[in-house]
């Protein structure tokens, strides 16, 4: 695919966003998307043209904390509920090591164009995202909503309101 076609398939995932949820004019803005639903709920988009050609969706859950007995049994839960996708709708569930911010991504290879399967996995991770965030909350850590304290992420640049 060349890459003339690779960005109409990014702009094809993105009008299958727009008119979902009723937004115009979405675009990739420095290698991102990202819409910020109210409740504090945020969905990123990253269109990925080399290798696996793909755009990863991507939704925050929270701050896991790093140290003590709850953190160890939070990530028991997350590796639990990793395992063959059984709790988080498809996607994969993640941390990273130094911030502890727990996201969730999942992966569409282009072109993707089935719109209801485009639709359900937004839908599915933004639900997944708030399921982890209570569970990282009862388990000591944090949520992490947009807000100006928030810690600077690519998973925060260009943020519409949706």
């Amino acid at each position: 695919m060349d890459m003339e076609t690779l960005e109409k398939c990014g702009r094809d995932f993105l009008a299958v966003i727009e008119r979902h949820y009723n937004l115009s004019n979405l675009q990739f803005d420095d290698g991102a998307c990202t819409l910020a639903f109210d409740g504090g709920n945020s969905l990123t988009l990253y269109p990925q043209f080399e290798g696996i050609r793909s755009i990863l969706m991507h939704a925050v859950a929270g701050v896991a904390p790093l140290n003590g007995e709850k953190s160890r049994a939070l990530f028991l839960e997350m590796l639990n509920g990793n395992d063959a996708w059984a709790l988080t709708a498809g996607a994969t569930l993640g941390m990273d090591r130094k911030t502890g911010i727990v996201s969730l991504w999942q992966r569409f290879v282009l072109p993707a164009d089935d719109a209801e399967e485009i639709v359900d996995a937004a839908e599915a991770l933004l639900a997944s995202a708030e399921y982890w965030r209570r569970i990282i909350v009862e388990h000591g850590g944090q949520p992490l909503f947009r807000t100006e304290n928030a810690p600077e992420s690519p998973a925060f640049s260009s943020m519409l309101k949706a």
